[in-house]
């Protein structure tokens, strides 16, 4: 019991590393934005500040609960320096650190651990089915991107790293091994890595899979009797050191992921004097706009924006500014240097620049605001 509870503390510890590092470097405690999104969907029954406590504690809680349900169980077929490295190979898998800001990755975790004690074909179907709810709802949520840098040598946050791939292979054949006792869990994982490169979205779930069947597929390949066993031990120590630095290659990510603080700072900000109305600015600071500045993100299709970034017909982009509803004009450094344009003047940027239609608004150094007055001549 002493020892399944301190893998749950060294799970807890492990998804919290992101946020203390990011404390440490004066960061908004969280990157990414599913937090944030959560937070505002529960805005109208917490404060923002108690609703990111919330999701960090539901994060790291459910990933301690995971880790223990998974000691409980895997220690029934292994032996200890075995279930040890299994577990710590999960631990140290890059998309458990990101659990804390992500609780939809924690339950997944969760629902894959409580997969190993299913005896009861009923009760799996129940299990699997609430994966499948979960895994459409990923996909219907986040889109399909194209399937690229799906594998990387030392892996990502939303990639499977080549070391644990291959280790994953060795688990998986161990898994199908045992299929009558895996039947469901060897097929939902099988099933989940081959569907992840088709949408590559799931990988976000794909990982924690993955890492699980790896931590087997290395303990498989420990155990195998070797020719020559110099030659295993460094094989073993090329998986780990490669699963290691994928772990710390993942940390330093998002220790340094946005939202940074210039940009949170910037966008409360514009709380303050931006008008009443929707922000025009890159999707992916949709988010964050809507959390700090506490202005609606404008919608606008992706075939439509287009019109709007790059023309400078004044006409046009007043109709199109006006059809959504747009207020103000939001501008970071990434977006001019790049995300949108790669010049200073080009489309949008043209006509705030010289229209009388865009006032430009204080904000400091951070980003750039134009509020939208199409009543101006």
């Amino acid at each position: 019991m002493k020892r399944t509870l301190s893998w749950g503390a060294f799970a807890a510890f492990a998804v919290l590393l992101p946020p203390i590092l990011r404390w440490i470097a004066g960061q908004p405690l969280l990157p990414g934005t599913e937090a944030y999104a959560l937070a505002l969907l529960l805005e109208p029954f917490l404060p923002r500040s108690i609703s990111l406590a919330i999701i960090v504690f539901l994060g790291t809680g459910l990933m301690a609960l995971a880790t223990a349900i998974a000691h409980q169980e895997l220690r029934k077929s292994l032996p200890k320096w075995a279930l040890n490295a299994t577990l710590a190979l999960i631990i140290f898998s890059p998309v458990v650190f990101a659990t804390a800001y992500a609780p939809s990755q924690a339950v997944f975790a969760l629902l894959l651990a409580l997969a190993l004690r299913v005896k009861d074909v009923r009760k799996a179907g129940v299990l699997f089915t609430a994966i499948f709810v979960m895994v459409v709802a990923h996909i219907v949520l986040q889109g399909v991107r194209p399937a690229t840098q799906a594998l990387v040598e030392l892996g990502g946050l939303n990639a499977y790293g080549m070391f644990t791939l291959i280790a994953g292979i060795a688990g998986a054949y161990v898994l199908w091994e045992n299929k009558a006792r895996n039947y469901f869990l060897t097929l939902a994982i099988l099933a989940l890595v081959t569907l992840s490169f088709i949408y590559p979205t799931l990988m976000l779930f794909g990982t924690v899979a993955v890492a699980a069947v790896a931590g087997i597929g290395l303990v498989r390949l420990s155990r195998q009797r070797w020719v020559f066993p110099l030659v295993r031990t460094l094989t073993l120590i090329l998986f780990f050191c490669g699963i290691l630095f994928a772990s710390i290659s993942s940390l330093t990510l998002l220790a340094n992921a946005p939202p940074s603080a210039k940009l949170a700072s910037g966008l409360a900000e514009l709380r303050y004097t931006l008008p009443e109305g929707k922000i025009l600015s890159h999707d992916s600071y949709a988010t964050w706009i809507s959390y700090w500045a506490q202005r609606p993100a404008a919608e606008i299709p992706e075939s439509i924006q287009p019109s709007i970034w790059y023309s400078r017909n004044i006409d046009n982009t007043t109709l199109l500014l006006e059809a959504y509803g747009v207020s103000s004009i939001v501008v970071t450094p990434q977006m001019r240097s790049g995300l949108v344009w790669t010049g200073d003047e080009q489309g949008l940027m043209f006509l705030v620049a010289h229209s009388k239609k865009f006032k430009r608004i204080e904000s400091g150094n951070i980003v750039e605001a134009w509020a939208f007055v199409p009543e101006s001549p």
